[in-house]
């Protein structure tokens, strides 16, 4: 299985996003007022298009970690031999904590990192971009849970489609 994994989190502050409107007309989005954030873990199967999520409070070695069980879960059930990840060079990958973990899985799981500053190589990027832009754009969520379960049923009921770097 060769997979895409990145990280990005949504926000209870709506995104102002562009969108056409009559002359003389703004958009007004109502605001909590206190902002939260929810971290958000996914990771595309590159050969099927499905996407592999989780979402957390906190964006740690340890979210990071438990993403990955589910991700080694998913595979299994498909027979997959062996994972191959993609991943960006985010601290939380290269952490002592995260280094074990790997180095207890490496027979399954073997992480590439992509170079510094390269977001065009990571195939989630879109992902993310998408998400923002679907689920949090000039949008208001009344509090954290309304948030992730949206975020939660927009990541399920999608495959993804556009695979646009590696075309």
């Amino acid at each position: 299985m060769v997979a895409f994994e990145d990280e990005t989190w949504v926000e209870l502050l709506p995104k102002l996003w562009r969108c056409w409107y009559l002359k003389g007309r703004q958009l007004e989005v109502e605001t909590p007022g206190i902002n939260k954030r929810i971290n958000v873990f996914i990771t595309l199967d590159f050969a099927s298009s499905k996407l592999i999520y989780s979402t957390h409070r906190r964006r740690r070695s340890r979210e990071f970690k438990y993403h990955l069980s589910k991700l080694m879960r998913h595979a299994r059930r498909r027979r997959f031999k062996r994972i191959v990840l993609i991943a960006d060079n985010s601290p939380i990958h290269r952490s002592a904590e995260s280094r074990r973990f790997l180095e207890r899985n490496g027979r399954f799981l073997k992480v590439f990192n992509l170079p510094g500053y390269s977001p065009n190589l990571n195939e989630v990027e879109h992902v993310n971009r998408q998400l923002k832009r679907d689920v949090c754009a000039n949008v208001y969520y009344e509090n954290p849970k309304e948030l992730r379960k949206t975020v939660r049923e927009y990541l399920k009921n999608r495959a993804w489609q556009k695979l646009g770097n590696m075309t």
